[in-house]
Formats: C-alpha cells, structure tokens, sequence
C-alpha cells in the first residue's frame, strides 16, 4: 500500500506543468493576498490579469544538476482593455521539485517573497545555465 501511494504521488507531481506550478505556487497566493487587501490602501491597485510566458521551450541545467524553465508574468492593470505590460514578474521554475523562484533585485529568491515573507536570496546556481558565468558589477 505505501508503494501505491508513492506512486500516486509521484505521478501527481509529473503531471504538474511548469506553467501549472506557476499559477498554484505564485500566482493563485498573491491573487488572494491582493484581494484580503483594504480597497483603501495607498498601494498599487492589484493587476485585473496576470498571464504566464514560458521563456524556453525546453528545460535548462544548472550547474548542479537541476532542471529548470524561465517565465515571464505580464499583467493589465485597470478596467476595459488596457495594455497588457510585460515582464513585471520573472524567475524560474524547477519542475522536478516544484520550486518557484522570481528575480528580486539581482538575485532570486522564492516566490515567497512577493508574499512578504522574508526569504533570503537563492544561491548563486539557482536559475541560472550551467557555464554560464555571472556578471560582476562594475568589471
């Protein structure tokens, strides 16, 4: 019986896309968090709809192994049919382990922190390609 549903379990997680642990992990959480927030605070009026690109088309190494897919979050914001804008959330998606991480300043960090949860930055192989090599400010 436990073999079952480790089985089960397993095929849940592969059948989850990256663009599904996108919405469930980032997107659905910051939706609610926007909604329990007063209509009279001073913040940004929240997006009236987010839309998920995938940026590769095929999963990217890091450099210690793990598999992992860029996105993109573009949002319209107000009434009727505004522009659509582009980019205002990015990151990465580690599908084998349901991680999501968005950029934050120079670095990534878990989705968590457009939460307000304090989350430290992700380390230093976390999206991005194995080779690659970062840029170093000022060189």
């Amino acid at each position: 019986m436990p073999c079952r549903l480790a089985l089960l379990a397993f095929t849940l997680r592969a059948s989850e896309t990256p663009e599904s642990l996108v919405q469930k992990k980032l997107l659905a959480p910051l939706a609610a968090r926007e909604k329990a927030r007063s209509s009279y605070s001073r913040a940004r009026p929240p997006a009236a709809e987010r839309r998920v690109r995938m940026l590769d088309a095929a999963p990217i190494a890091d450099a210690k192994g793990g598999a992992f897919v860029g996105f993109a979050v573009d949002a319209r914001y107000g009434r009727g049919a505004g522009r659509w804008q582009e980019d205002v959330i990015t990151g990465c998606v580690y599908a084998g382990t349901g991680e999501v991480y968005v950029r934050y300043g120079d670095d990534f960090r878990a989705a968590g922190v457009l939460l307000g949860k304090t989350i430290p930055p992700a380390a230093s192989h976390v999206c991005r390609a194995a080779g690659a090599h970062a840029v170093v400010a000022g060189g």
